[in-house]
């Protein structure tokens, strides 16, 4: 094995149908669990070129904010797929391929190529997937919109600083899948086609089981602790809203604490104590505040669990469909 090449348990290269190698699940991931970290071998400079001798080429390369970068093993031998079933999450000085769906054990891993690329070269594809589109695109604004759409939630938050132009004012939904104010949140997202995502549990744990499939890009954290999950919601998002029923306890005053302890945009509506038609207005009014000053908003959402606040699903997705349906009519 070369220097910057890994091996690891939870994948494994082999023989593809797509093209050449492929990588593939060595055991099953849920959906929006991190697969692998990514092995970046080196940054590509004028000064530290690609090695051809080396058997470094550029189509191992990928390009995350204005940089090149190294792929090394096994990585590079990701396939692309009109259907991916994977994508890559760029946080913070490392980068994970994560499960947009369950992935069985052996199945091919998958990623789409024209994701967070534009002005890329086209070229046929041949990935066998039901909606297979027939060609890479290598550019993320020449996907048909409704696939523009669907990625939205994968969008690196560098690829949405540098094209903000032509993304224009953007609305996504974040939220940690719990019951009660969690699921009203993700809910109104996917009935107003906004995009969604945030961090859960490790395992997807939720009171009534586990967080449904069908919030597919939901990543899971590292750590079962819930307090985990709601900092990572709390530090990955522009602002959080807060709908209680009541005083916050418990994990929504932790959320709170947390939201201002790393000096995010925070508002908290007791929905108990007006209507929702009233709230949404206040909603509503803050987030336009928001929109103002930036082209694009991730918004957490938090709240108390079903269990601890009877009715407040229903309450908080009333507050938040009045609040978000004119919003979402405006994002592309």
């Amino acid at each position: 094995m070369r220097d910057g090449e890994i091996a690891t348990p939870a994948v494994e290269v082999r023989s593809s149908p797509i093209e050449g190698l492929g990588l593939f699940a060595a055991r099953a991931f849920h959906p929006g669990e991190r697969l692998h970290h990514v092995n970046v071998v080196r940054e590509v400079t004028p000064e530290a070129p690609l090695r051809p001798e080396l058997g470094e080429r550029a189509d191992h390369c990928d390009y995350p904010d204005g940089r090149v970068v190294l792929i090394g093993a096994p990585d590079r031998h990701v396939n692309h797929s009109c259907d991916p079933s994977a994508y890559v999450s760029y946080e913070e000085d490392a980068c994970y391929l994560v499960a947009r769906r369950a992935i069985p054990a052996g199945a091919e891993i998958t990623c789409d190529y024209s994701i967070n690329v534009t002005g890329g070269s086209a070229w046929p594809c041949h990935c066998g997937a039901a909606r297979c589109r027939g060609t890479v695109v290598g550019d993320c604004f020449q996907l048909p919109p409704d696939i523009q759409r669907e990625y939205r939630p994968l969008l690196a938050q560098w690829f949405v600083r540098r094209h903000a132009a032509q993304l224009g004012p953007r609305l996504e939904i974040w939220s940690g899948g719990q019951t009660g104010v969690d699921r009203s949140a993700l809910d109104v997202a996917l009935e107003l086609g906004l995009p969604l995502g945030g961090w859960v549990p490790r395992g997807r744990l939720a009171e009534d089981g586990v967080v449904p499939s069908r919030y597919e890009s939901l990543r899971e954290a590292d750590s079962p602790d819930y307090a985990e999950r709601t900092r990572l919601n709390v530090r990955d998002a522009d602002a959080t809203l807060v709908l209680a029923m009541g005083a916050a306890t418990g994990g929504t005053a932790f959320t709170l604490e947390e939201a201002r302890r790393v000096g995010r945009p925070v508002l908290e509506i007791d929905l108990s104590a007006e209507s929702t038609s009233e709230a949404a207005v206040r909603v509503r009014a803050w987030l336009e505040s928001l929109v103002a000053t930036r082209s694009f908003v991730r918004l957490n959402v938090a709240g108390p669990r079903a269990s601890q606040a009877p009715g407040v699903y229903a309450r908080a997705r009333q507050t938040l469909r009045d609040a978000l349906a004119a919003y979402a009519a405006r994002t592309p």
